[in-house]
């Protein structure tokens, strides 16, 4: 947080670094400012960047409060970003560093089509462009926007602007299918891959959604380094037929290495970084006649761009081994359907119901130290003892030194302390360097019951956190922030775990899963619960 000139910037300082290209800024301006609006630009962009982007979009400003939130392209290295009142000269003027760093684990972009697809569009209004060409543009800035999202939200738990990264252009041109089955779309340097599949449009409408994900996921499944990557797919032949209300070739699933989803909500989608602020309010009715509606009851445009987004982080989620929390909001509940909170202040639904979009604790102490996830790290000036666990119960919105009380989004000022630790050191970068004190590769985490009751849980690389899961929930964990002295062993009761998860049911299903430093995860044990 810093401020200049009477303007405040709440979720950043300068020289903060990130490692992705689209950075959120949120503040407030001074009474004397314009509030029609203000514009953010990169002053040192170079031509034919995405920094460089012509349109300059005008974020709101709120009059009440007086806040914002803007969106601005960085360019690789160091970017000179300009605040201003709409019509002003810059006001507030700071750098920010984006890390264009190479990382072997990715999220790519895949629109998959019939096989028989001739001019392949997906279902929308006539005031709606429908083609390929704007398909692979909204797809790619919801992309972005929910990588963007996924750094925002885990920087709010005090854990760093780490995100997952998407596959670059040079991998994705590295293999390259026929013509005929795929063609390659670059947007907001997001390729996203334009998928021929092998099965006729009333093939696949003749599916259900778990037969289209297992058949879809056979199809993507030769692809080079398939550990290595995570598909996010959008199948362009979701259709409803306004005559009998059915609806075809649709879903929304994800786990492995594939997340799923219909393209019932894609027209709703901003198509660049102009029309973010105008789908995030649009307050046009949903044809539910003709369109299927999936806006979680609101019948709005706006509602549907949140959740059918919002939805795909909350899949991609479930990819990164991210389970369902048992009590409480966040991404992983449905707090997705508040997605559009991020990047707008005016809030067409101001209805607060408890479901808000930010990661819940558990789930952001996992993605802090898992492969797909790579920034500039930060760490709590003043952390828990090395080797002590801090135990909450999940899920919790901040950083705790104890139980958990309560459950909502933090705030800015709650993490002021934080102290950025450059360069970037977490996850898989470590295998490479024999050097690092965390390299022992190829010894995975374990979890053992042993004969008194005691679970022991070991991990050669440091212990980073340990989801207790009950029928397939998160309920409880552990966490293991301070890496500068790995915590190798960790045991604790039987009982004590079902007494902090609250099982409640005759009979229940214990899963323990643990991820170390280097992100290595073993989620084998399994013990029945019997009340």
């Amino acid at each position: 947080m810093f401020e200049q000139r009477g303007w405040r910037v709440e979720n950043l300082r300068p020289d903060d670094a990130v490692t992705f290209p689209l950075l959120r800024i949120v503040g407030r301006v001074p009474l004397t400012a314009n509030l029609a609006g203000i514009e953010a630009r990169v002053l040192n962009a170079a031509p034919g960047s995405l920094a460089s982007e012509l349109q300059r979009p005008l974020w709101p400003v709120n009059s009440s409060t007086r806040c914002f939130v803007a969106l601005v392209w960085l360019q690789p290295g160091v970017n000179q970003v300009a605040l201003a009142a709409t019509g002003s000269s810059p006001t507030v003027l700071f750098s920010v560093h984006y890390l264009a760093l190479p990382w072997d684990y990715a999220v790519r972009a895949v629109y998959v089509i019939p096989s028989d697809a001739v001019d392949e569009r997906f279902q929308a209004p006539e005031d709606e462009p429908s083609a390929v060409t704007s398909a692979v543009c909204r797809f790619a800035m919801a992309l972005r926007l929910m990588q963007t999202a996924a750094g925002e939200l885990l920087f709010q738990q005090g854990l760093g602007r780490s995100s997952f990264c998407v596959e670059r252009m040079e991998d994705a041109c590295a293999c390259p299918l026929p013509a005929h089955q795929e063609q390659l779309h670059c947007v907001y340097e997001v390729p996203v891959h334009v998928r021929r599949l092998s099965r006729t449009r009333a093939e696949l409408h003749a599916m259900t959604g778990d037969a289209l994900w297992g058949y879809i996921a056979q199809e993507l499944s030769s692809i080079p380094d398939r550990d290595q990557r995570i598909d996010v797919v959008v199948m362009s032949f979701t259709w409803k037929n306004p005559n009998t209300g059915e609806v075809y070739g649709h879903t929304a699933l994800g786990g492995g290495f594939l997340a799923l989803f219909g393209s019932s909500g894609m027209y709703s989608w901003p198509q660049n970084l102009t029309e973010v602020p105008k789908r995030f309010s649009d307050r046009r009715r949903v044809d539910g006649e003709r369109f299927f509606d999936d806006s979680a009851g609101r019948g709005e445009r706006w509602a549907l761009a949140a959740t059918s987004i919002g939805a795909m982080l909350h899949e991609l989620g479930h990819c990164l081994s991210l389970p369902h929390p048992c009590q409480g909001g966040g991404i992983m509940a449905r707090g997705f359907d508040y997605f559009y909170r991020l990047f707008t202040v005016h809030d067409v639904f101001p209805e607060h119901n408890g479901h808000e979009p930010y990661w819940d604790r558990s789930a952001a102490c996992r993605l802090h130290f898992h492969p797909y996830f790579v920034g500039a790290l930060a760490v709590v000036g003043n952390p828990v003892p090395s080797g002590v666990p801090v135990p909450v119960a999940s899920p919790t919105p901040a950083i705790h030194t104890g139980s958990a009380a309560t459950d909502g989004p933090g705030t800015y000022e709650q993490y002021a302390n934080l102290v950025r630790l450059l360069p970037v050191t977490n996850g898989a970068a470590a295998k490479a360097r024999p050097d690092h004190p965390l390299h022992a590769s190829d010894r995975l985490p374990r979890v053992i019951l042993d004969s008194n009751g005691l679970v022991h849980i070991w991990a050669a690389n440091g212990i980073g956190h340990i989801g207790y899961y009950i029928d397939g929930d998160v309920a409880a964990h552990d966490e293991f922030i301070d890496s500068a002295r790995p915590v190798e062993h960790f045991e604790i009761a039987l009982h004590e775990i079902c007494h902090r998860c609250h099982v409640s049911k005759p009979t229940s299903t214990l899963r323990i899963s643990c991820i170390d430093h280097l992100g290595q995860m073993d989620d084998q044990f399994e013990h029945k619960v019997v009340k």
